[in-house]
Formats: C-alpha cells, sequence, structure tokens
C-alpha cells in the first residue's frame, strides 16, 4: 500500500536524541498515510529500549541495520520505503513544533514538483536559515540545500538513483547535482520545517564536509560549465528574438 510521506531517521548509539525525534513526529503521525521509519546502528541495546518506549504508538516501523555509514542507512531506509514522498530526518533533529501537519499534507497533495525545499530553525542558536536569493541557487555550489528541510518523491531517487555511499557525509550534496541538474521541478516554501541540531557530524566535521563537497565541484565542473554555456546562449538568442519583435511590431 503506498504511503503519503514516508520520514526517515538514522541513529545510532542516541537514545535520548532520536526518541525527542520520534516524538516530534506525533502530529504528523496521526495523519493517515503518515509513517516514521527509525534505521538504527547501534550496537548496544539502545533499539530495544527505543522499542520498548513507542511500542503503542501508530505509525512507527524500526529497523537494525550495520553500523556502516549514514549513506548506507540513508539508502536502506529507501529501501524499505513505500511513500510518495521521503522525508530524510535524521536522530535528534526535530519536526518544527509551529508546524501545522494539515498544511504540510496539503502542500504535498496538491503541489506538482518532484522536490520541496522548505527552510529550518538551527536548534542551539534558533537562528533562521533562509532560502539564498533567486541569483544564488543553481549551482548550489556552497551546498546551501538543507536535506533536513527537503522532502523529495521517491520517483526521484528511482530515476536517478540511490546516495553515493563513497561519501561520509556530503552524499545529499552530490545527489542534488546528479538529480536536480535534470528535468527535476522544484518548489521552495519558506516555511521552517525543522529544528536542525548543530552538534551533528556535518557541523562539527567542516573540514571532511570541506574535502567531500570540493570532489563534487570536480566532479560536476563540467555540466556546469555546459550550464554557464547555455545560459550565455539564451541570453543572446533573448536579445535578438526582442530586437527582431520591436522592428516588426507597430508602434
Amino acid at each position: 500500500m503506498m504511503h503519503l510521506l514516508d520520514i526517515i531517521s538514522i541513529t545510532r548509539n542516541d537514545y535520548d536524541g532520536i526518541c525527542n525525534t520520534i516524538r516530534s513526529s506525533v502530529g504528523l503521525r496521526d495523519v493517515q498515510g503518515v509513517r516514521h521509519i527509525v534505521i538504527d546502528g547501534t550496537e548496544t541495546d539502545c533499539v530495544q529500549e527505543v522499542l520498548k518506549s513507542f511500542c503503542y504508538e501508530n505509525g512507527i516501523c524500526f529497523f537494525g541495520a550495520p553500523p556502516s555509514g549514514i549513506a548506507p542507512a540513508f539508502n536502506f531506509g529507501l529501501r524499505e520505503t513505500r511513500g510518495e514522498w521521503i522525508w530524510f530526518l535524521n536522530g535528534r533533529d526535530e519536526v518544527h513544533p509551529g508546524l501545522d501537519p494539515g498544511n504540510l499534507i496539503y502542500i504535498l497533495q496538491q503541489t506538482r514538483a518532484d522536490v520541496i525545499i522548505f527552510e529550518m530553525e538551527f536548534m542551539q542558536s534558533g537562528k533562521q536559515y533562509r532560502h539564498p536569493p533567486l541569483r544564488d541557487l543553481w549551482p548550489p555550489v556552497y551546498n546551501w540545500i538543507p536535506h533536513p528541510a527537503t522532502i523529495i518523491r521517491r520517483k526521484v531517487f528511482e530515476k536517478y538513483g540511490l546516495f553515493d555511499e563513497s561519501y561520509r557525509i556530503a552524499m545529499d550534496g552530490e545527489f542534488w547535482f546528479r538529480a536536480l541538474g535534470n528535468d527535476v521541478v522544484v518548489d521552495m516554501v519558506s516555511i521552517p520545517v525543522v529544528l536542525y541540531d548543530e552538534s551533528g557530524i556535518s557541523s562539527s566535521n567542516q573540514r571532511s564536509m570541506a574535502v567531500e563537497v570540493t570532489r563534487i565541484l570536480r566532479r560536476y565542473l563540467p555540466a556546469m560549465v555546459r550550464m554557464w554555456l547555455s545560459s550565455g546562449q539564451k541570453i543572446f538568442n533573448a536579445l535578438r528574438h526582442f530586437r527582431k519583435l520591436s522592428k516588426t511590431v507597430p508602434k
């Protein structure tokens, strides 16, 4: 049976963090067709404690997975999902308390987009993560697209593949270049949907993140150059078009 939304949370040895994440999704799980999938790579009895804590709640599915990294855990969750939409909400991140579940469900049901990029709020500092101005959106050379605030149709992964497991941290950045650089329709909604935990690996390990983003940029540099050349050609085509039009339309 197809669900509307599957929330995928990965965790490892963090009972308190994943419990907070699961509790934050209760308003969404009260909606029919929403599931919360938890992928636990814990090597202790933490997963059993989590199961005991939430065994009577609806809409939660638990899976144990070997502790092999973030991208493999993401892909494990993708293989278990049946939702039309996928939301990666990592352990310790939380659904934003100001999010109206009904509004989110309405957006998912009505949009024709394949990817929806929302905004987020930093948990510890309280700062708002806002979308960049239009001129800086693409290509995402500064890795600005926040995966915890981005909801993706499952068919995008079916068409363009899963996360590249050779990346330890920036696998989402590589996926954006691979998928969104094609015929993927994107909506941007300036509503915060997540409280983002600033102590996570991508925030605390900036050097490794920089190394991987550099690798992504080098990999997709030819595609970006082709895009810039194509954009320049469009400008010249537009100039010719409107110059010609201005001479044919009566004053």
